[in-house]
């Protein structure tokens, strides 16, 4: 106990009673765990591997990336998690994005 503290019991109190006051708290959060909900969506951006002579289009693509998630998350989504996949002509990101709403 914290200091300043005073628990007095009485022995008269019913098991129920002080069993409900211990397990208030924990039933409202309960309760609140039950009126949200998770979405989660992804957000895929092509970037084309390109050479030198080509550098602006590459840049261009990934500003239009940050931008995106940008503006999802004014809109309360979180990023969760990057995979970057990498081919020949394309690396691919696939960014996967969370956000937890009061129903």
């Amino acid at each position: 106990m914290g200091e300043g503290v005073t628990v007095r019991t009485n022995s008269n109190a019913s098991f129920g009673l002080t069993n409900l006051i211990e397990n208030h708290g924990k039933k409202n959060e309960r309760e609140e765990e039950e009126h949200m909900s998770q979405q989660i969506t992804t957000v895929t951006t092509f970037v084309p591997v390109v050479g030198e002579g080509a550098l602006q289009r590459q840049l261009r693509k990934l500003g239009e990336r940050d931008s995106d998630l940008a503006t999802f998350a004014r809109n309360g989504w979180e990023l969760a998690h990057t995979a970057t996949i990498t081919g020949p002509e394309l690396v691919t990101f696939v960014d996967t994005l969370t956000r937890t709403r009061e129903e």
